[in-house]
């Protein structure tokens, strides 16, 4: 019986690269391992960092409001001081001007525009007691104009302290004031140049009045 030898050879260059392959396996996997480790680290450090920014973020529109909502305090209380020695000087009592703010709030004008709306109107000479009217209209107005009543009063205030009707045909009224010069003058039984600027402008607050009444009718 003949006996068949099986030689197996291995060439020892063969071994060595495997088993360099395997080592340079196994470096590559603890860098990878090594990269993920880090990159989770940093992960978690943007988003401590992103906590404390945002906690700071906090703090500051906090302090910024804590400011705003102090200047604001501090205008409403000049406002207030102007208000009433325009008032004053227009021979209204500082408690009737608080009243005539408060009444203006509730036709929805902001509590600065009342008492700005109020110092404007002491020092064109207009009788305040048309402010509510004024306010009230300013309410309709507001919906015309596609804005708030506080911005739709000042509009109306400037429009007849100035006797710029265009900025009143903005919000649909169409009035002419050199009509309503004219139908005072002769109730009054005068010339229209003799008008005083009181006179004249106590004429465009009624155009003015007037004019938002005919829509209501």
């Amino acid at each position: 019986m003949s006996t068949e030898s099986l030689i197996l050879k291995v060439d020892s260059t063969d071994v060595n690269r495997g088993a360099k392959s395997l080592d340079d396996l196994a470096a590559a996997g603890g860098k990878a391992e090594k990269s993920t480790n880090a990159l989770t680290s940093a992960t978690a450090t943007l988003a401590n960092v992103a906590k404390a920014a945002a906690g700071m973020f906090g703090l500051y529109k906090l302090a910024q409001y804590a400011q705003e909502a102090t200047m604001l305090a501090a205008r409403f209380e000049t406002m207030g001081i102007v208000m009433k020695v325009a008032g004053n000087n227009a021979g209204y009592l500082s408690s009737q001007m608080e009243a005539y703010s408060k009444a203006l709030q509730k036709n929805g004008i902001s509590m600065l525009q009342s008492r700005d709306a109020l110092t404007q109107l002491a020092t064109a000479q207009i009788d305040l007691a048309k402010a509510s009217e004024i306010g009230r209209a300013a309410q309709d107005l507001a919906v015309v104009a596609g804005i708030n009543s506080s911005d739709a009063m000042a509009r109306m205030i400037r429009g007849i302290k100035s006797g710029e009707v265009e900025i009143l045909k903005t919000m649909g009224l169409n009035v002419s004031f050199a009509d309503s010069y004219k139908k005072l003058a002769g109730q009054l039984g005068v010339n229209e140049n003799a008008l005083t600027n009181q006179q004249k402008t106590l004429a465009r607050t009624n155009a003015v009045l007037l004019e938002k009444l005919c829509w209501d009718l």
